[in-house]
């Protein structure tokens, strides 16, 4: 198993984007908040990214062992399949999977993120590769595992039943 690895912006971006909208106007978002700021006057560059999700029509396979992966249409922080566009894989079909559950029902939806974690094992079980050799599922597929696993943890930042 390869080793994930974690640049600070990609942390705080997918913390800032994603997380954004269930936390605003929380004490919660409003520390966090914070701390990006005072982040941002050693690194400023974390302003120059957008938080929009932005659709692709076509199978990329970049990033396959960081929390900035990019994967199929589907996965990644910020990025989706285009309306209508068919999942490149198996994993791909479940990061669409979950952008579907997330959409409906909240990005903190824990029962969305458990759920995709499920279908990323199911896929490692296939035996399969997936649409390139370059970023195969034993790859991208931990690495996936551990950027939910994150998700799972800030998720449960603001529920009021914090499971540990």
């Amino acid at each position: 198993m390869g080793r994930l690895i974690i640049h600070p912006n990609h942390i705080l971006l997918f913390l800032h984007c994603r997380i954004r909208q269930q936390f605003l106007g929380n004490s919660y978002f409003f520390l966090f908040d914070s701390c990006i700021f005072l982040f941002s006057f050693t690194n400023p560059s974390i302003f120059s990214y957008k938080c929009q999700v932005r659709c692709s029509k076509t199978c990329v396979a970049e990033n396959c062992n960081s929390i900035g992966i990019r994967y199929g249409k589907y996965c990644g922080v910020g990025w989706s399949g285009c309306p209508g566009e068919k999942p490149c894989d198996d994993l791909d079909a479940c990061c669409k999977i979950h952008d579907e559950c997330v959409e409906k029902n909240g990005m903190t939806n824990v029962k969305c993120h458990e759920k995709f974690k499920r279908c990323i094992k199911k896929v490692q079980k296939s035996g399969k590769v997936g649409f390139t050799r370059d970023c195969s599922y034993d790859v991208a597929a931990p690495t996936m595992i551990q950027g939910i696993d994150m998700a799972i943890m800030f998720s449960q930042l603001g529920n009021s039943k914090l499971e540990l």
